[in-house]
């Protein structure tokens, strides 16, 4: 996918010339602008790090297969502008490429993998997802129909970053909150459905507004308060209204704050602080276990009674590879056994006598006389 673009998830529009009647006559974004849809009430979200796994196809099935992950002159000069082509950016004169750089990449002093990931991630995950969620919440809300805005933030003990790269496209780098991760949350998954506390309530929480949703087209009405402490979610229309989920949901404007989060994190997390000054603790004082902030985007502690899904993942793989290979050489095997017994029986019959009695062929095919 990542090596000609995205276009393999494009929509395919039918042309008049077509007998059968047309599903999609015309392009989506064409009906969009010109307000041809069913106004109907729609929630629209993104993950905080959508990036990591748009990203990460490309460096999968691009960058890894062209030895470029290492290729510091292709990360410095042409990195950005192969991803914009990617997303179907043309920039002749290099100024898209050119801002870019100075937003995302301004703190990169060495070209390298490692230093250029936040940066690539949330230029992934802004293309790829978050700028074409907010405008199309934006386009639902100029249209009069109600429409709801999510980032959803919460780290939990999942993430479908483990199936979705597992094996040999297992990426080096942290994907955190990644795209189709709250799905966890709203539906059982295989491997996933022993949530923690701290995830049950989230599950909680969101089971309940997605279930308003379909039964009174409001994810928080009014006239049904949160049995899980979630506050009112007001519509896109009221001030670019979004509703950023965690533990504790918190509503918020201006969806576009999320566009560089990745990048705003890695640069809180190298902000060094002095530390606090240590005392040793008497003999009569009580460890405190490690607290944690309400909303916290750290994923909780492993502790011995957690399932262990990250080994049962990797256990897996390596079952389904063992499986190919012994499927593989089975069937080379098998075929070759089928090669042998058909060599044989086309010897054993030209090697075989004429039957006493049956009148020997001519070359014509009539019977000697």
């Amino acid at each position: 996918m990542a090596q000609t673009g995205f276009d393999g998830i494009n929509a395919v529009i039918q042309p008049a010339s077509l007998t059968v009647p047309r599903f999609l006559p015309e392009d989506p974004l064409k009906l969009l602008k010109q307000g041809k849809f069913m106004k109907i009430p729609v929630i629209h979200g993104a993950n905080r790090n959508e990036g990591s796994f748009i990203f990460g196809l490309m460096y999968n099935d691009f960058m890894k297969v062209n030895n470029l992950t290492n290729d510091t002159t292709f990360l410095e000069t042409d990195c950005i502008a192969t991803m914009l082509r990617a997303f179907h950016i043309d920039d002749p004169t290099d100024g898209v490429t050119d801002t870019i750089s100075n937003k995302y990449f301004f703190n990169v002093d060495t070209w390298d993998m490692d230093s250029m990931y936040p940066g690539l991630e949330d230029v992934t995950g802004l293309f790829g997802m978050k700028a074409g969620t907010k405008q199309m919440a934006d386009w639902w809300s100029r249209a009069g129909a109600d429409a709801w805005l999510y980032s959803f933030q919460h780290r939990g003990l999942y993430t479908m970053a483990t199936f979705f790269f597992i094996g040999s496209h297992k990426l080096p780098f942290d994907t955190g909150v990644t795209h189709a991760d709250e799905l966890i949350y709203l539906f059982p998954m295989p491997l996933m459905s022993l949530l923690p506390p701290k995830d049950r309530h989230v599950s909680d929480m969101m089971v309940e507004m997605w279930t308003n949703f379909a039964k009174y087209g409001n994810p928080t009405p009014p006239e049904h308060p949160s049995e899980h402490g979630v506050p009112h979610w007001p519509t896109v229309s009221q001030a670019n209204s979004y509703l950023e989920i965690t533990q504790t949901p918190t509503v918020k404007h201006d969806f576009s704050q999320t566009f560089d989060i990745a990048v705003q994190s890695s640069i809180n997390s190298t902000v060094t602080t002095t530390p606090a000054p240590t005392t040793t603790p008497s003999p009569t004082t009580t460890p405190q276990a490690p607290t944690t902030t309400p909303g916290s985007t750290m994923p909780p502690p492993a502790t011995s009674t957690e399932y262990d899904w990250h080994g049962k993942v990797d256990s897996l793989t390596s079952e389904r590879d063992t499986f190919r290979g012994a499927t593989a050489g089975l069937a080379v095997v098998a075929a070759l056994a089928v090669l042998v017994v058909i060599v044989a029986v086309v010897m054993l019959r030209r090697r075989s006598p004429v039957s006493a009695g049956e009148p020997a062929k001519s070359p014509t095919g009539d019977s000697a006389l």
